[in-house]
């Protein structure tokens, strides 16, 4: 036996609202959407280039931003008329995230530097690692 979800033309009229179901959306007029999904890309990639995310679906109307504390990206994005708002901080997980500067000792094997050390570093070593991002809701101009 299989089942089958019911839609909203399954349902009987008087009982649609008490089960909740919505009347379907119109289909955008012709490229009304595409327009939206390319400002999207064109805003993800000036983001991407300034070392913000997009965190949002694109063609969605809530943008979710993700920055590193101190970026003056959410500023850029003020001057160009987005609405900025900050909506608190976030974690997120980051390739270079970790950097562990590395010294060469007498026998040549690399060590972990000490901090305070006056050895040169000869190697910075990078990992994967938790950071906090700031984060912020955009709207579109």
């Amino acid at each position: 036996m299989s089942f089958r979800r019911q839609t909203y033309n399954d349902v009987p009229p008087r009982w649609r609202s008490d089960l909740g179901f919505e009347r379907p959306r119109p289909v955008c007029p012709d490229r009304a959407g595409d327009v939206i999904k390319e400002k999207f890309a064109a805003l993800n990639e000036f983001v991407q280039l300034r070392g913000g995310w997009l965190v949002s679906v694109p063609g969605d109307p809530g943008i979710r931003l993700q920055v590193l504390p101190g970026s003056p990206l959410p500023d850029q994005l003020a001057a160009q008329g987005y609405t900025v708002v900050p909506t608190g901080t976030t974690q997120r997980i980051l390739a270079h995230a970790v950097a562990q500067p590395m010294t060469m000792s007498s026998s040549g094997a690399l060590i972990a530097a000490t901090e305070g050390s006056t050895k040169p570093v000869t190697m910075t070593i990078t990992n994967a690692g938790i950071t906090t991002v700031e984060t912020f809701d955009l709207r579109m101009p």
